[in-house]
């Protein structure tokens, strides 16, 4: 990134890598707020269950809801391997095509400069 003041110009340099470990409930929570009519398909790439996925449909009404309720159920099926790698990989399928909630929720952006 450059930053331009008064002729001076800065280069910031950042190092992008992913999250480790598990997935937490903060970040659940962020996802499931921006996630919307991609949550099946998201579902699907985390490995849930069709018939589950259907439940989840059924017993919640707001698309937030459903999207947060599937991403607990995936959390406790899961458990450890309920990954930022594993979320970042099934954001980006063809199927969810959310490339940018990936980067915004799996990665850490640390300046080094």
């Amino acid at each position: 990134m450059y930053l331009s003041n008064g002729g001076l110009t800065r280069v910031l340099l950042f190092k992008v890598t992913l999250k480790d470990g598990r997935v937490t409930l903060d970040d659940i929570k962020g996802l499931s707020q921006k996630l919307g009519k991609h949550w099946k398909w998201l579902g699907r790439g985390l490995k849930v269950c069709d018939s589950d996925l259907v439940k989840l449909d059924n017993e919640n009404k707001e698309l937030e809801e459903k999207a947060y309720q599937m991403l607990l159920h995936w959390d406790r099926i899961k458990g450890s391997a309920a990954t930022y790698e594993v979320l970042f990989e099934a954001l980006k399928h063809d199927h969810v095509k959310r490339k940018d909630l990936a980067e915004h929720i799996c990665l850490l952006n640390i300046c080094t400069s």
